[in-house]
């Protein structure tokens, strides 16, 4: 049996049976407009032991909070994780502590700590790529969203599709896709110059 996932029912954090026992949801592209990328990053750090972190990183550092949001038009609020909760709070929690291993190393110099913050962001690509998103348009016809190929939400609208449905890829994805999905995230999420740090200061976490 499915599981129909509604974005006003709930907070960010999902619940483990946000994807139903045949690993499938669908997700009501409405809900997804009736609220924005800061307020979804805002929600998924509330109440997390490093909500104030995030808060002073994003506002010393802009462009860190800019690729935040940039992470939560591509996939959403609701996206699950392996573990049940939502991928995006796990991905913030991720790179905040990363950032924090940083300073505390005495590694607190900016090429590095912005590209701690990138690595943490995007480690969990796996959690990405775990999962295939289809639609069907008006027309009946399906279409798949490639990964971060652009924003679910304006991939939804531009077709046309007023339901997404998420299910757990079959057969799982390779270690070569994980990677690949990896790669595009960082691209789509930082500038030239802050992918240059990730890859100078921060290639391995």
């Amino acid at each position: 049996m499915t599981t129909i996932v509604t974005l006003n029912s709930a907070r960010a954090r999902l619940a483990k049976q946000d994807l139903g026992s045949d690993g499938t949801a669908f997700w009501p592209i409405s809900d997804l407009h009736q609220s924005n990328e800061d307020e979804w990053i805002n929600e998924a750090i509330r109440e997390m032991p490093h909500e104030g972190f995030a808060r002073s990183i994003w506002a010393h550092h802009p462009n860190l909070k800019e690729a935040t949001q940039k992470l939560a038009a591509y996939i959403g609020p609701r996206w699950p994780a392996r573990d049940g909760g939502a991928l995006l709070a796990l991905c913030i929690q991720e790179a905040c502590i990363r950032w924090q291993t940083s300073v505390q190393n005495g590694e607190a110099f900016l090429g590095r700590v912005v590209g701690v913050y990138l690595y943490g962001l995007t480690e969990h690509a796996a959690d990405v790529a775990r999962l295939t998103i289809t639609g069907v348009d008006e027309t009946g016809a399906t279409h798949r969203w490639t990964p971060f190929s652009e924003p679910l939400k304006g991939w939804a609208s531009r077709l046309r599709i007023d339901t997404v449905c998420a299910e757990l890829a079959s057969p799982a994805p390779s270690e070569v896709v994980i990677a690949g999905i990896r790669t595009h995230m960082i691209t789509h999420l930082s500038s030239p110059v802050d992918t240059g740090y990730l890859i100078k200061h921060a290639a391995n976490g």
